[in-house]
């Protein structure tokens, strides 16, 4: 076992070695995005989209939560069905897959009913921040007022 660690870190040693040492600087230039580059509607849905993904977890996590304690009550708070949404198994939990299922698509129709409120509220926010710029400029260009100086001097 011990002659096998020496090999192992060899091995490590002779194939990792080389790229450190010729290493070259890329010859690739990334930019960066623009401002404007994408529109902005898909910038909207970009950020549902991972708000979607991002809230997963955590509308899981609260939906097991919630359908073990709406177990816990039904069985008459039986010690057997005590809420537990970190149980090391399903059997522990005593979930049967139907259940399992049932919580996953609750949690996915949860996070992307989520990720659908966000970007409802963005596109809403951006259209309500362009009307008040298109008014403002309205407002600017009617406000201006040209007074022509006299001919003979401000007299």
């Amino acid at each position: 076992m011990h002659d096998f660690r020496k090999f192992a870190a060899i091995l490590m040693l002779l194939v990792f070695l080389p790229s450190v040492l010729f290493a070259v600087e890329p010859t690739i230039q990334i930019e960066p995005y623009h401002e404007g580059e994408f529109p902005d509607w898909l910038l909207d849905v970009r950020r549902a989209e991972i708000i979607t993904l991002g809230s997963l977890p955590f509308t899981t996590l609260s939906v097991t939560l919630a359908y073990s304690i709406y177990r816990y009550a039904e069985n008459d708070f039986d010690k057997d069905y005590f809420p537990n949404p970190l149980a090391k198994s399903s059997s522990a939990a005593n979930l049967t897959s139907d259940e399992q299922i049932g919580i996953i698509t609750v949690s996915a129709a949860l996070s992307l009913a989520t990720g659908i409120a966000d970007f409802i509220i963005s596109c809403v926010k951006r259209s309500e921040s362009k009307k008040t710029e298109e008014e403002k400029a309205s407002d600017t260009a009617q406000n201006v007022t040209i007074t022509p100086l006299p001919a003979n001097g401000g007299e």
